[in-house]
């Protein structure tokens, strides 16, 4: 019998959909294959809800045609959007266009297709980094160069993207200078990153050089490629000549990867990494050439502490299922089949509801993982900052014990106000009056248990330090 763990992984591009089984006893992609996504373009539609229903039938569909019988123990999907950790795609406009806000959440219909195992959203280069853990690199950027140009950061061998999963989108940083501003990223913001310095970016650059001064691009191998003609340049003529060795060429794109390279000697400078791993199809594309471009800009706006950038940068060419297998290495670092899970309850499984919490200034999300006759209930809560638990009053049958398992804020018991933070536990008795107010910067994370008044001083007042 085969007792092996597999799990589905999904690489959700704008363009492809990539679906694997993963063999996460083996850590090893078994098979996958490759279908059109059903993104704004396709489907006609406006509305992001119906993109993702028609999203998800074809997940649904295409993840039974490829594991068959196989015994399934999780799903995980890489997505092409910064995600918060409740499964909420901040905006993805490659699927759901430009038109779409975000704020649309992505993990609760998967669950729905899959009720009876974990499932699990991360970002798309935050999959391409799990892959890099798996070689075993832990302090690193990973950087895409492509038709966008995105980051992500790992630490310990752990993502780090913010409380709210913000963070490692650099191609939306504003460069703020007057060249930069001339151009127009794919989410329709002036002089951002990825509209300068990506591949699209590079052509954009190129073609403006060009439009400025025909009579030197007419003479350049890029010129003569081209035909002499702007809107005949591409990326693969550009590509080709600055691998040749044509100046206009290599002019063009130093003009473009020196805003990258600012960005990679800012990394370094804030949080001292030696390892930038630079991935994508325009970066893979220019080679070692433009790496060792990479590598002299950067240690040009960088402080000389004696680092040897052509040593911490790095182009390395990914496999196309290197976001499938990210993703399911990703999954095996869970521990996914443990078992018990009635007993154990997280953040990321639970499902979480906003609204107002007596009379709050702002919705918070709390999910109810446990109701029990000696227990009266158990509930998860995530207070956005700026957020709070309005005052009020308990029945004399009842009481609560807030546990703070992350984040900082002012909690009111009774006429007493006072800071708590991770790790303290608070004992609101019956009867009393309480509330908790997120004054930090970061969402605050609570368990928050529910206890019939019969159970008064089996609980202690006290504060875990």
């Amino acid at each position: 019998m085969d007792h092996e763990e597999r799990c589905i992984v999904f690489d959700i591009g704008g363009t492809s959909t990539r679906i694997g089984l993963y063999n996460s006893t083996d850590r090893c992609l078994e098979r996958f294959h490759k279908v059109e996504t059903p993104n704004f373009i396709r489907t006609g539609q406006r509305d992001g809800h119906e993109i993702v229903n028609d999203l998800m039938k074809t997940l649904k569909r295409e993840a039974h045609a490829l594991a068959g019988n196989a015994k399934i123990s999780g799903i995980c999907a890489a997505m092409p959007a910064p995600l918060s950790s409740d499964g909420n795609a901040w905006h993805m406009p490659t699927v759901l266009g430009p038109y779409s806000g975000g704020g649309l959440n992505l993990l609760q219909p998967l669950r729905a297709l899959w009720p009876a195992v974990p499932v699990r959203l991360i970002n798309d280069v935050t999959a391409a980094g799990y892959l890099q853990v798996a070689k075993g690199s832990r302090d690193f950027a990973i950087v895409t160069v492509g038709s966008g140009i995105g980051v992500k950061v790992f630490l310990d061998g752990v993502p780090r993207v913010g409380p709210n999963g913000r963070g490692g989108e650099i191609g939306h940083l504003r460069m703020m200078d007057s060249f930069s501003e001339s151009f127009v990223c794919d989410c329709e913001g002036f002089g951002h990153l990825g509209s300068i310095a990506s591949g699209r970016g590079s052509l954009a650059v190129a073609r403006h050089m060009a439009a400025e001064n025909a009579g030197v691009f007419a003479a350049s191998l890029t010129g003569r490629l081209s035909g002499h003609q702007v809107e005949n340049l591409n990326n693969e003529i550009l590509v080709h000549a600055f691998l040749q060795g044509d100046p206009w060429a290599e002019h063009a794109v130093a003009a473009s990867a020196k805003y990258l390279a600012q960005v990679l000697a800012f990394l370094h400078v804030c949080l001292g990494l030696e390892e930038i791993v630079i991935v994508g199809g325009f970066a893979i594309a220019c080679g070692e050439k433009y790496r060792t471009l990479l590598a002299t800009l950067a240690d040009q706006y960088c402080w000389n502490l004696g680092q040897n950038w052509h040593s911490i940068v790095r182009i390395e060419k990914q496999p196309d299922t290197v976001a499938l297998e990210g993703a399911g290495y990703f999954m095996t670092t869970l521990d996914i089949g443990k078992p018990s899970t009635d007993r154990i309850f997280t953040f990321e499984d639970a499902q979480f509801h906003w609204s107002r919490a007596h009379n709050g200034a702002a919705d918070i999300a709390s999910a109810r993982v446990m109701r029990s006759g000696a227990i009266s209930w158990i509930d998860l809560v995530r207070l956005p900052a700026g957020s709070d638990i309005g005052p009020h009053t308990h029945s004399t049958d009842e009481e609560e014990v807030y546990i703070v398992i992350e984040g900082r804020g002012t909690m009111m018991v009774e006429d007493s106000h006072y800071p708590v933070a991770t790790g303290d536990v608070i004992h609101n008795p019956s009867g009393g009056t309480h509330g908790l107010v997120n004054d930090g910067l970061n969402e605050m994370r609570l368990a928050v248990v529910g206890l019939p008044a019969s159970h008064r001083g089996e609980v202690p007042a006290t504060t875990i330090d």
